[in-house]
């Protein structure tokens, strides 16, 4: 469902007015003079984020009823705000405003996926492996799959135990170029051993935070990943030395045993 509408220069503009403006919707806060012409507006976004626009002071926007809230299939639904599924295929859904105007649901989230925001190094593997640094497209799963694996309600990129923001960008064309080399070394030594997703995934996930200069600290079963395993014969032959040494110490004690 549409809202409907009506027509405003950013001047006459006042409080809480909701205006379209690039095919994105704003709640007006206040606005700045810049110069003869131009102003600043000062608004919220639909993330509910504030957000600063330069228009001309003349510019014309279409002003509707609500922001937060609109029809979906004849219900009231609320913008913009993941809720749980029950007994669907995906985990989430988000009803948002498309392009045209119109209201959807995107449904995302593996159910069967357990998604720990208080672990940085998995929210950073998974943001990295999924690229979102270029999610941007609101009526995609892979926008709000990586607005959910951010810590805290907050969006700010993504966040270290402390709660700092880490700073979150895409990759140069030579960073994509070392990251595509990197993981299919990775691949092709077959060492990777994921608990959970792809070997490919993981490989990309490590690839993509090397290329940007950082090293990935190892977890879990991948701890021992550092170690140089011992092969097959090497432990075959410790166990008969350690087995002769043992014999010949026996065998030592007992001729002083007889003397």
């Amino acid at each position: 469902m549409k809202p409907k509408s009506y027509q405003k220069t950013v001047t006459e503009l006042v409080e809480n007015d909701v205006f379209t403006s690039e095919n994105s919707i704003f709640q007006f806060v206040s606005l700045e003079e810049i110069s003869k012409n131009f102003c600043q507006i000062n608004t919220i976004n639909e993330s509910r984020e504030k957000e600063s626009l330069r228009m001309r002071r003349d510019d014309i926007v279409s002003v509707s009823v609500n922001i937060s809230e609109a029809e979906y299939k004849g219900k009231s639904v609320s913008l913009n705000k993941p809720f749980r599924q029950s007994g669907g295929k995906k985990k989430f859904g988000v009803y948002v405003r498309n392009q045209k105007g119109n209201i959807i649901k995107v449904s995302f989230g593996d159910p069967n996926m357990e998604i720990k925001r208080d672990d940085p190094e998995r929210r950073k593997n998974f943001r990295a492996r999924h690229n979102c640094a270029e999610k941007k497209d609101k009526t995609k799963a892979g926008y709000w799959s990586c607005r959910q694996w951010r810590a805290g309600s907050k969006v700010e990129d993504s966040y270290d135990p402390q709660g700092n923001m880490l700073s979150e960008r895409k990759l140069s064309k030579g960073e994509k170029e070392k990251r595509d080399k990197l993981a299919k070394e990775l691949l092709d030594k077959g060492d990777l051993n994921p608990s959970r997703g792809s070997e490919s995934d993981m490989a990309y996930a490590i690839a993509t935070i090397r290329a940007k200069g950082e090293n990935p600290k190892a977890r879990g079963k991948n701890k021992e990943k550092g170690k140089k395993r011992k092969s097959k014969n090497e432990e075959v032959n410790n166990y008969l030395n350690n087995s002769r040494l043992n014999n010949l110490n026996e065998i030592t004690r007992y001729r002083r045993e007889d003397k």
